[in-house]
């Protein structure tokens, strides 16, 4: 009887343990999210204009609502200056992935602190 009471309880703060940590990883993850857009809302907002062109855009494997995560690299052209590469990765929609093949030329925003990242207009 003492054993069954002891694994009882064993087995709910084992489920409790797991439902804690599970809740905590989709807080994390949730808060991580909510602060990259509004980090990318800023970035395009208060950005320098310059235009991009994509050296090679393939998708990393992971979803956000059911659109793809890209993995870019880009040669950025700034409106004063000589262009450089960087890469970054961005959740582009569905609708949107035929607007960035390699070789087009896309509108950027460039972070005047930090010429590495950027976000895409329009994605």
């Amino acid at each position: 009887m003492v054993s069954s009471i002891v694994i009882t309880v064993v087995i709910l703060l084992f489920t409790a343990v797991i439902l804690i940590g599970t809740a905590a990883g989709m807080f994390f993850l949730f808060k991580t999210m909510a602060k990259a857009q509004q980090d990318k809302a800023q970035l395009l907002a208060n950005g320098v204009p310059a235009q991009a062109r994509i050296v090679s855009a393939n998708q990393t494997g992971m979803f956000v609502n059911n659109n793809p995560q890209v993995a870019f690299q880009l040669e950025v052209q700034p409106q004063a200056g000589s262009p450089y590469p960087v890469q970054m990765t961005s959740v582009v929609q569905m609708v949107a992935l035929p607007r960035i093949q390699p070789g087009m030329t896309v509108g950027v925003k460039i972070d005047p602190n930090n010429p590495n990242r950027l976000a895409i207009e329009g994605l």
